[in-house]
């Protein structure tokens, strides 16, 4: 089944998606490129460590940087086209691969002509599409997809529900209209309910109205009945302001928050990176292990003592 210290292909994909819009196209070696080169994490052209990874059955032992584009190909990601110059206008437009025929209709000047003359050379383009071709990152739904898979890997057994995008309005509750990207509702090791509310963001910064909102939602609910954390996302790197904002929502009577980087959400494991810089006794297994990590880590670093 491949090895499980790396789960994911860090970014790499996720790169093509954020950095092609709904109307640009890229070709099948700009893809493979991209794909071989971006690393997050080390920030160095590295696609070795993921080659025994498994995501579908193939032939050859090692995975290899098409197969990774080959396979979102098939799971409808990408979709392949054509780029063609109109030789009336001589504006270049795109057509897909369902769409293309020999004689086509300019997109702008509707002047018929030949596409077989123009198919020289590499000349398939490849966009993005369906919910990824979306020129909003998808209203944030990767980091939030992203997110959910880590959360679910270790809490699955005891995981009652969860909700993404959810709009919370006040009815008597001294709370601010305001959005969640994800709530979820998960057993306590002793039985207890635990709610989770989260803002997930790709690389956008981490606001103080995130946080005052997410802490009011927090200290709306009832203590005696329920236990709530609050989780900040992001498949990028937290700022020193963003970790301050986040750290404010804390008290010393009360210990709730999760912060969760690229670091965290990349790996099978999810502290298995950060461990090899920070001494942290949590652990992914519960939220009260991730409120422990996210103080070792980010609020109070305890970083790893070399030899």
């Amino acid at each position: 089944m491949g090895h499980r210290l790396r789960s994911k292909i860090p970014g790499h994909q996720r790169k093509l998606i954020q950095q092609f819009g709904p109307t640009q196209t890229f070709t099948r070696s700009a893809a493979i490129q991209t794909i071989s080169r971006y690393d997050p994490v080390t920030k160095r052209p590295n696609f070795d460590a993921y080659k025994d990874l498994h995501i579908e059955l193939r032939e050859k032992d090692s995975l290899k940087p098409e197969d990774a584009f080959s396979y979102l190909l098939r799971r409808g990601v990408f979709r392949a086209g054509l780029n063609l110059k109109c030789p009336s206008c001589q504006l270049t437009f795109w057509r897909s691969l369902d769409d293309a025929k020999t004689l086509l209709d300019c997109e702008y000047c509707g002047q018929r002509f030949n596409v077989a003359l123009q198919l020289k050379g590499e000349k398939w383009a490849y966009r993005p599409s369906g919910l990824f071709g979306r020129d909003d990152h998808q209203e944030g739904g990767v980091p939030v997809a992203l997110t959910l898979q880590q959360l679910h890997t270790p809490l699955h057994s005891d995981l009652i529900f969860w909700l993404p995008a959810m709009l919370l309005r006040p009815i008597s509750a001294a709370i601010t209209e305001c959005e969640t990207d994800l709530v979820l509702l998960h057993r306590g090791q002793k039985g207890r309910p635990e709610l989770l509310i989260g803002e997930c963001k790709t690389n956008k910064e981490i606001t103080d109205d995130d946080v005052r909102n997410l802490a009011k939602v927090a200290d709306a609910l009832p203590a005696n009945r329920i236990d709530v954390f609050m989780l900040f996302a992001k498949a990028g790197q937290f700022s020193p302001e963003e970790i301050q904002r986040c750290k404010a929502a804390d008290s010393s009577a009360r210990r709730r928050t999760i912060l969760l980087s690229e670091r965290e959400l990349e790996p099978y494991f999810t502290y298995e990176m950060a461990k090899k810089e920070f001494a942290t006794t949590g652990s992914s297994y519960s939220f009260e292990g991730m409120v422990q990590a996210t103080r070792d880590i980010f609020f109070e670093p305890r970083p790893v003592r070399r030899a």
